[in-house]
């Protein structure tokens, strides 16, 4: 009794250690021929009809409608099994893939889209960001610059939108150290002896300036 081999390989290789180099038969050009559909096969896969040829004198193992092969030496070539979605089943199966990635790009087109823009428009306000920053020279060294710097956030949203990024970096045990802390950005003490809150003494009033108004809703 001869056991069936589980493989195409192991099939290959008892087929060729059954002969020897000595026996005539392997001087003649003699070859089988048969159907096979070993090996195991996936699910929603069929398997295509399969042949093993043996050629003596220069041993080749392939397939008759295929040539998913492998070249051992110069003289043998392996075939293993292979199987093959059916014709109807992969059409369907790209048709329905197709139909789905379609949708989903229709979806995520508009999402796309928004993201875009929201770059676009966050790149811009950072140029403009960065070029107001330079404009920002602080704290103000005297009165005109601080003054000139009021003048620019009266018309400037950037500059208005700036200078409340670089106060919201400053914090304190309490607001009276934020609010302390807050002018110290501004200006110096030099400038800042020039000012209170409501102009009494001939002092400015800093309660008049928009940039009391950013402070005063700020804090």
């Amino acid at each position: 009794m001869i056991r069936r081999p589980s493989s195409p390989l192991e099939q290959v290789v008892r087929r060729l250690s059954e002969h020897h180099p000595e026996i005539p038969c392997l001087l003649k050009k003699n070859s089988l021929r048969k159907p096979h559909f070993d090996g195991p096969i996936p699910r929603n896969f069929v398997v295509t009809i399969q042949y093993k040829e043996r050629q003596t004198g220069n041993y080749v193992v392939i397939i008759s409608s295929g040539n998913n092969c492998i070249q051992v030496g110069s003289n043998i070539a392996i075939v293993h099994n292979f199987c093959t979605v059916g014709e109807i089943i992969t059409e369907k199966s790209m048709i329905t893939l197709l139909i789905e990635v379609k949708a989903e790009m229709k979806e995520i087109k508009p999402h796309v889209k928004h993201l875009l823009n929201i770059q676009q428009s966050t790149t811009t306000e950072d140029e403009e960001e960065d070029i107001a920053f330079e404009e920002l020279s602080l704290p103000c060294t005297d009165v005109d610059e601080l003054f000139q710097l009021n003048e620019k956030l009266k018309i400037n949203k950037t500059v208005h939108k700036e200078l409340l990024s670089i106060l919201s970096t400053t914090g304190g045990r309490n607001l009276r150290e934020v609010i302390y802390r807050m002018m110290r950005e501004l200006m110096l003490n030099c400038v800042l002896r020039h000012f209170n809150w409501t102009g009494q003494g001939s002092k400015h009033s800093f309660r008049d300036l928009a940039l009391g108004h950013v402070m005063e809703r700020h804090v």
